[in-house]
């Protein structure tokens, strides 16, 4: 999956073979959301940590950063632009951006709990879940669902569209709801809360799309954040959309 403390110069050929990372799971240094409007940022997550890359002087070295991430991203857009191209698909940029987040993997921590929108945004990008995915999620024409502040209940809706050419039956779920840890700023499920999708189980046409309401419920105000991701799924693929709300008043954190 990248080049990793190989070692010498490496040497080209028309072998594919994978190295994978020996560091797991988002690396330390990678930034947090949201914005101060309370907008997902970041969007998308790209392997950004331990890559083995050209650098100055017709040399390689290990680095980590935006400078690595941002490329890997940018890359597999414009593979995605290429195969859209070869399937002779007319697509907008706005398009791109939809398929990356709706199909990128969700990432977990060591326990098995999905890292925080406000870390992975949507999650990792995934260039073979970009051509498979069957289902568009939409909220507010976004592939994001940003909800600003909220008490103890938001209701919202969001758009199911079959971008495949061919009938199939939608199943919707949500992932568990997460918050911050305010002992150590990390990932926790946020007692007391639920979701619920109606409908949860549909058919569409190919090309048809259909409106589901989604209410996000806690016992109490958190004074804290609420987030986490709705999964649409398929016979064949997934397709996610993250989501993030405070619950409490954001504009008046001391």
């Amino acid at each position: 999956k990248l080049l990793s403390n190989i070692g010498g110069a490496p040497a080209f050929s028309d072998k594919l073979e994978e190295i994978d990372n020996p560091l797991d799971g988002m690396s330390v240094f990678s930034s947090y959301g949201p914005l101060n409007d309370l907008e997902i940022k970041p969007e998308i997550t790209g392997i950004g940590g331990t890559v083995y890359s050209l650098v100055n002087d017709n040399s390689y070295a290990t680095m980590g950063g935006t400078s690595m991430a941002s490329p890997y991203v940018a890359g597999i857009s414009l593979c995605y632009m290429n195969y859209l191209k070869g399937k002779n698909i007319a697509y907008k940029p706005e398009d791109i951006f939809t398929a990356m987040m709706n199909s990128a993997e969700i990432l977990e921590d060591t326990a098995g709990l999905p890292y925080t929108v406000r870390r992975q945004g949507a999650g990792m990008i995934d260039f073979e879940n970009m051509k498979k995915h069957e289902l568009k999620l939409l909220y507010a024409g976004k592939p994001k669902i940003s909800l600003g502040e909220m008490g103890k209940e938001k209701v919202f809706s969001v758009k199911v569209q079959n971008i495949s050419n061919h009938k199939t039956d939608v199943n919707l779920s949500a992932s568990q709801i997460l918050t911050m840890d305010l002992t150590n700023a990390q990932e926790k499920i946020l007692d007391g809360a639920d979701i619920s999708i109606e409908p949860k189980h549909f058919t569409l046409d190919a090309g048809a799309e259909k409106e589901v309401e989604v209410t996000l419920k806690l016992n109490a105000v958190a004074e804290n954040y609420a987030e986490g991701f709705l999964l649409a799924n398929t016979e064949k693929t997934q397709s996610n959309i993250p989501f993030l709300a405070y619950s409490g008043d954001f504009k008046n954190l001391p």
